[in-house]
Parts: structure tokens; sequence; C-alpha cells
């Protein structure tokens, strides 16, 4: 499998509702170096609904040595609405790939690699993807960014979340406990971090040689 990728939220609006708030560009630089570096992605499907955010993360993720794949997800749009909007994306996909992204692209269709995958599943499913001839695969996501953890489970909203790494309520200024360091942008691993670093090393270490 040629492109072994994550998908990464930039904040769509569902219901009127933005999935995430915050959007710091010196956060999503030190993420997008945690995905090219510890979880071994060579690309990354940029998703959310302000075209400015899309342009900064792709940016990043240029930097940062990925592929991009540029995605617009937008909401509740009227048809008036959608056709100035996705030209605009489509010129700030562009400005990317001409900057020197590589191939960034504008996708006008949302269809999902499964989101249910266990974590002990990973494997095997890139080993599907493999065999079926799969180009790229895009794991959902890398982190839920409305969705913090807590250890009250009463109160844990990051057991709704697909994200590879947990939101810390707290900042993540300080060490959790088992050993695991917090992440770029106040965040920590959880098991299937892991698991997806582990099947995506291979390929990475591919196709550096």
């Amino acid at each position: 499998m040629r492109g072994r990728g994550i998908n990464y939220d930039t904040g769509f609006l569902p219901g009127g509702q933005i999935s995430r708030e915050t959007f710091d560009p010196e956060t999503v630089r030190a993420e997008m170096r945690v995905i090219a570096d510890e979880l071994h992605c060579t690309a990354v499907r940029i998703t959310g609904g302000h075209p400015e955010r899309l342009s900064v993360a792709a940016r990043h993720a240029a930097e940062a040595g990925l592929e991009v794949w540029f995605a617009p997800f937008p909401c509740e749009m009227t048809t008036r609405e959608l056709a100035p909007y996705l030209a605009e994306c489509a010129e700030r996909a562009e400005e990317v790939r001409r900057d020197g992204a590589g191939d960034a692209e504008v996708h006008r269709r949302w269809a999902e690699i499964p989101t249910r995958l266990n974590p002990v599943l990973a494997e095997t499913a890139e080993a599907v993807f493999e065999e079926e001839g799969v180009d790229s695969a895009f794991w959902f996501t890398f982190a839920g960014y409305n969705t913090a953890y807590d250890p009250d489970p009463r109160r844990d909203l990051d057991m709704a979340s697909y994200g590879v790494v947990r939101l810390l309520k707290d900042g993540g200024s300080e060490p959790k406990a088992g050993g695991s360091e917090p992440k770029a942008g106040g965040s920590e691993p959880k098991e299937v971090y892991h698991a997806l670093a582990a099947a995506y090393s291979g390929g990475r270490a591919a196709a550096a040689t």
C-alpha cells in the first residue's frame, strides 16, 4: 500500500457546532511532526469546514514531508453556497501544491476507511489493504478535539472518540500514569496509537529505500 495515512480534523460544523473550537497553528505544526515521525504516516487527509484552516494545516503537513489530501468538509450549505466554497478550496489546494506540497488534492467525496477497527485488528487490516491493492488508507482520526479525557468515566468524553490520542483536560503539562509522556497539544497516545505506528512503520521504511 502506497499511502499510509490518518485523518486530521481542522474543525467542521455539523448543526452549527464546530468540532474543534481552538485551532493553534503551532499545535498543528507539532501534531504534523508527530504524525510523520512517530506514527510513520506518509499521507494525511486534512478535513474541515474553514478553508483558511485547511490551508494552514496543509502547509504544516507538507513541511513535515507528508502527502497532503486536501478534503473540505462542508456542512448544511445551500447549492448556491457550495459552489464558491469548493472553488475557494480548490484554489487553496492548488496554492499548496504549487508551493511544493506535492500532490495536494481536493476530494469532493468522503468515502471513509472503516472507522470501527479495534486496535488488535490493525495488522489484519493492513494485510487486507495490501492484498486488495488499496492505494492509500486513512485512519479516522488523529484526535477528537471536543472529546476531552477525564479519569472519571462519567465525564470521560474520550470514550466516544475515534482518535489515536486522547485530549487532556489539564493541558497535559505533567506525565501521566503508566509512563506515557503527553504528546503535542496536551494529548497522550492510546493503545491504538502504538498499534497504528507499528503497522505503518514498515511502510515508512520501505518508502525511504
